[in-house]
């Protein structure tokens, strides 16, 4: 009696045991989900017009929209990301009318990224109101399509965090002055303004009161001081997903002559960005 008891014991325990197993091998992973930009921006899925191979999304906001030569748009700006012939890419671009046309998109490169190139002389035009984007010149001519419910229509983004910024944008590290909490205090890539000590537009990550967050900035053109806004992208539920108000950044450059460049940002948030790049003066000879 006791050998069958312990029998049966051992039968029960590989059935519950080869339950366990299976369950746990049949577990699928969680689907990473549709790529949402966020309130803070207008969602766009993007195609090529050559036929190129890839998928993407574009999360735009408009500041000053003009037209420049009756059709060219001026006052986008935008972060993205995806894949062109199956290599990934993840980029922040703008254009816009301050001592002239200006137009560019450069890559963020050094985290799986496959490109690292900058591009300028961009023209964006649109006929029915945004809700279609052609982009062309630089060697680029694609399409963004402007998804109403604000979810691409098929983009999943598996890009990796981001801990370089490539060689177009300046790499800035972040101290919080307000005291708050942050195991990580963040990455900023900075595309300088070509006229100023400013920067133009930026992306971020980093952790803030133990929430990791990735955004997108830009600086508005025309106010007397530095004024930023920054949105959240928020395609990850568990990423923090907010916005400042609008021209809510006050951003002076701390300079100084062949020093390395820092950016003291105060208003809706209370930090400084610490340069990674020296800060070149002009020197005239007399």
């Amino acid at each position: 009696m006791k050998f069958c008891n312990s029998t049966l014991v051992l039968v029960f325990l590989l059935a519950v045991g080869s339950d366990i197993a299976a369950q746990d091998v049949h577990q699928p992973p969680s689907p990473i989900p549709l790529f949402k930009c966020g309130p803070g921006f207008t969602t766009y899925s993007v195609k090529s017009s050559d036929g190129v191979e890839g998928e993407g999304v574009r999360c735009v906001t408009i500041d000053n929209l003009k037209t420049v030569e009756g059709k060219y748009l001026s006052g986008v700006y935008w972060y993205g990301e995806g894949t062109w012939n199956d290599k990934k890419y993840r980029h922040i671009g703008c254009t816009y009318s301050s001592q002239g046309f200006q137009s560019f998109v450069t890559d963020i490169f050094g985290n799986g990224e496959s490109y690292n190139n900058e591009v300028s002389s961009l023209l964006l035009t649109s006929s029915d109101n945004l809700k279609h984007i052609r982009v062309t010149g630089g060697g680029w001519n694609e399409e963004w399509v402007r998804e109403p419910d604000g979810e691409a229509k098929s983009y999943r983004s598996t890009l990796k965090k981001v801990t370089n910024c490539g060689d177009h944008l300046e790499k800035a590290s972040v101290t919080q002055l307000d005291g708050s909490s942050s195991e990580d205090g963040g990455i900023r890539c900075i595309k300088r303004d070509p006229y100023s000590s400013a920067p133009d537009i930026w992306y971020g990550e980093g952790e803030w009161n133990g929430k990791p967050y990735r955004h997108f900035g830009f600086i508005s053109k025309g106010t007397d001081k530095i004024l930023g806004t920054a949105a959240d992208i928020c395609n990850d539920p568990q990423y923090s997903c907010g916005q400042t108000a609008k021209n809510g950044l006050v951003i002076t450059a701390e300079m100084d002559c062949w020093q390395k460049s820092k950016y003291l940002v105060t208003g809706d948030w209370n930090e400084r960005w610490n340069g990674s790049n020296d800060y070149e003066c002009e020197i005239f000879l007399q």
